[in-house]
């Protein structure tokens, strides 16, 4: 008898969540961004559904940034879910969700960086930042104390800022791989004649440091302490600076 009701209660709750409309997910994904960050023209459902993603402008605007789809299954394990997310067909990432951890793979997803300044609160991320970037791991994976396996790479590529309107700053990458429950960092250029080298380290309690150099074209080099103030310092050298974390 309570074998037979407890199969009915899963069966309705599973029948429930497949149609939960496609709309839901706005709503989270705004809360979860204080509202910077919208899904518009969303069709089909949580289970499955597609939309467009959008970033406040203001004013009870959106300004919509890029079409995106989604797909959830239990796949490989009873008690996993999977998150595939994809646009237009291209597959850009999955999530894997399990008792033990949670599991990234196939990661290839470019946003433009106006998109994500948009949706972090600190004033540095109103500096007018251009771009996209490209985040990235063939493989990388946390358990649910924290400690991680794998890297993630992130490129910004077409680098710029509204402040220098006519200067490109070319291409850099970021890694971030996992010590245990850490994560060493690393930074330097791809191309561009604006070149910065460094390093640094993320703790698992939040503290971090990052140490770097930054050379290029001294009109814009040497103007780095005018706005980053104690953390870049000139060295002394032309189009050389060294900036400093926290």
């Amino acid at each position: 008898m309570w074998l037979r009701l407890s199969l009915l209660l899963l069966l309705t709750l599973a029948l429930v969540v497949v149609r939960l409309p496609a709309s839901l997910m706005d709503t989270l994904l705004a809360r979860a961004s204080g509202g910077t960050l919208r899904l518009v023209e969303a069709h089909g459902s949580v289970w499955q559904g597609r939309g467009v993603l959008a970033i406040s402008a203001g004013q009870r605007t959106l300004q919509a940034v890029r079409a995106v789809e989604w797909s959830l299954d239990g796949q490989g394990s009873p008690l996993g879910l999977g998150l595939r997310i994809s646009e237009h067909g291209h597959p850009q990432g999955r999530v894997w969700i399990t008792p033990d951890g949670v599991d990234l793979a196939h990661l290839e997803v470019d946003l433009p960086l106006p998109l994500i300044a948009a949706a972090i609160p600190h004033p540095a991320a109103r500096a007018g930042w251009r771009g996209r970037l490209l985040l990235g791991s063939s493989g990388f994976g946390c358990d649910w104390r924290a400690s991680c396996e794998g890297a993630l790479t992130v490129q910004w590529r077409d680098a710029g800022l509204d402040i220098l309107p006519e200067r490109e700053l070319g291409a850099h990458e970021i890694r971030f791989q996992s010590v245990g429950r850490a994560f060493d960092i690393t930074v330097h250029t791809l191309e561009g004649d604006l070149r910065v080298n460094g390093s640094g380290r993320l703790e698992a309690d939040g503290r971090f440091n990052f140490q770097a150099t930054v050379e290029g074209d001294p009109e814009v080099v040497d103007r780095m302490p005018n706005v980053m103030g104690r953390n870049a310092r000139l060295t002394g050298t032309p189009g050389r600076v060294v900036v400093s974390l926290p």
